[in-house]
């Protein structure tokens, strides 16, 4: 709440009892830029006493090759990895620093967020897919597993017949596949229209039984 007292100072009661979605998500992504911002800011500081701001440095008008470079850097030595964060986890606890190890988890996990929202955003299955991975074991960890009972009327489990289920297409081996309103020859031989006719009635059939998809 540090950082948000100082930048929505009128918000910090309606975030801590009951903020939306999107004073969160606005957060989120303006400390996690804030944060990085200040890392290129300490990091230039340190190779030259004439950036003591971003504006000096801006001023100084530097290549962009050199940028990415210093982004590389600044990633390597400022976000969490497996190698590096293991690392500083196993020093002893006279030497380890776990200010600086909560920072860099930040940076990570700032990062996976915009990264996810990006992918969001532009529709990017693929890239949703590679980042959601590291989201479960996040959400694993700090046990964010409470609506799993609320909605596990929801789960699909095989030789269960509910209303509140969809009916498991995968378990009885079937997918039905349209091309131009048509099935597609899944076997080359004419049989899979057939196969895939008398697995659709069976659906239909379940779909009927249970009342409906309730969704």
């Amino acid at each position: 709440m540090s950082y948000v007292s100082v930048m929505r100072p009128k918000e910090t009661i309606k975030i801590e009892t009951k903020p939306g979605f999107r004073h969160i998500h606005e957060i989120i992504e303006h400390v996690g830029i804030v944060t990085r911002l200040e890392c290129w800011r300490l990091y230039f500081a340190r190779q030259d006493s004439r950036f003591a701001t971003l504006e000096d440095l801006a001023e100084s008008k530097p290549q962009w090759e050199e940028l990415e470079r210093m982004a590389v850097r600044l990633v390597q030595e400022e976000v969490a990895s497996f190698n590096t964060f293991s690392d500083l986890r196993a020093q002893p606890a006279d030497v380890c620093n776990e200010e600086r190890e909560n920072m860099l988890l930040w940076q990570q996990q700032f990062l996976l967020y915009e990264a996810m929202m990006y992918a969001l955003n532009k529709g990017n299955i693929r890239r949703v897919e590679d980042g959601f991975m590291p989201w479960v074991f996040t959400f694993k960890g700090c046990e964010g597993l409470k609506y799993i009972q609320k909605h596990k009327a929801l789960e699909v489990v095989p030789g269960r017949r509910s209303a509140y289920s969809v009916p498991d297409t995968a378990a009885q081996g079937m997918h039905l596949m349209l091309m131009d309103g048509q099935h597609m020859d899944v076997s080359g031989d004419g049989e899979g229209d057939e196969i895939l006719d008398e697995e659709e009635q069976d659906i239909e059939q379940e779909v009927g039984d249970d009342g409906g998809l309730d969704v």
